[in-house]
C-alpha cells in the first residue's frame, strides 16, 4: 500500500458548526486506530459562523494531521457529502456529522 494515500477518509458536512467543530476534530486523531492512514476532509456548505476559524485554530495546533477544509460549491447535507466524496483519496469513506463522537 502507497503510504502517502489514506487508508480512511473521514468526511465531515458542516454549516455554522463553531460550536462542535475543534472538539470533534481533537476527538477523532487520539481515537483512530490508524491515524496515519486517514484524511479528515471538512466540508463547508457555507457557514457564517466562526467554523473556519475553529478549523485553522486546530489544524495550527495539528499540523502533522491529514485535514482540509473543502468550500462546497452548493449547499446542502448531502451536496457536501457528494463533494467531499469526490475529493477523498481514501480506500473507504466514513461519514460524520460535526455533532457525532465516535468511539
Amino acid at each position: 500500500m502507497n503510504s502517502n494515500k489514506p487508508r480512511l477518509s473521514i468526511i465531515i458536512p458542516v454549516l455554522n458548526e463553531e460550536e462542535h467543530l475543534f472538539t470533534l476534530l481533537q476527538h477523532l486523531y487520539p481515537h483512530m486506530s490508524f491515524p496515519l492512514q486517514a484524511e479528515i476532509l471538512v466540508v463547508d456548505g457555507g457557514s457564517s459562523d466562526n467554523s473556519k476559524l475553529e478549523f485553522d485554530r486546530y489544524k495550527g495546533l495539528h499540523p502533522e494531521i491529514r485535514v482540509d477544509w473543502i468550500q462546497s460549491q452548493t449547499t446542502g447535507r448531502a451536496a457536501q457529502m457528494n463533494t467531499g466524496a469526490r475529493w477523498a483519496k481514501g480506500e473507504i469513506f466514513y461519514f460524520l456529522h460535526a455533532d457525532s463522537f465516535p468511539p
